[in-house]
């Protein structure tokens, strides 16, 4: 499984990508561990699509038929790391620290969706042709294979995360998300 993080598109078109490590990976309801070197932790929530099917050099016009749900993810970022891991970073390492959700099937998704977490929210447009688009710019790139998470990156909720603390994610106000930061 490969996590791509869309961090928007350069001048020419090509998708500016983050990696995420796949031990990062977690499932929610499981512990979240803040990286302990860290000196504090941020977490970014943002909506993704689940790959379900294999695909290479994808059209823009079939890119929709490459991902069935939507999903929303939180990712938390060591502080101390913060030019590593920052605008710029290209690939995040920690493990235990990519939480993905329960997911909406794509048919309920129409256009833009709401990320909240307790008073926290923004509004994320996710329509499938937005999608598709980051799909087939991904995939001109690497093969995306069943499985593959695609975080649309480019409008993130930034959450303050601190071990004992248990953060909610919800999408379209169905909660999807329950973590234990630990």
């Amino acid at each position: 499984m490969k996590v791509l993080w869309l961090n928007g598109y350069a001048p020419d078109g090509t998708p500016k990508l983050r990696l995420v490590a796949d031990s990062a990976a977690v499932k929610h309801d499981r512990p979240v561990f803040a990286p302990d070197y860290a000196g504090g932790c941020r977490g970014v929530a943002a909506v993704a699509v689940r790959i379900s099917r294999l695909g290479l050099n994808i059209s823009p016009r079939f890119a929709e038929r490459y991902f069935s749900e939507y999903l929303p993810v939180l990712l938390i970022l060591p502080e101390s790391c913060a030019d590593v891991y920052g605008t710029n970073g290209l690939y995040l390492a920690a493990d235990n620290t990519f939480v993905t959700g329960d997911s909406l099937e794509a048919a309920q998704v129409q256009g833009s969706v709401e990320l909240s977490s307790g008073a926290a929210s923004v509004t994320v447009d996710c329509a499938p042709q937005v999608m598709a688009r980051a799909i087939a710019a991904i995939s001109r790139h690497t093969t995306l294979k069943l499985g593959d998470i695609v975080v649309y990156g480019s409008e993130c909720l930034p959450l303050p995360v601190a071990p004992g603390e248990n953060v909610k994610l919800s999408l379209q106000g169905e909660e999807l998300v329950r973590a234990r930061i630990k």
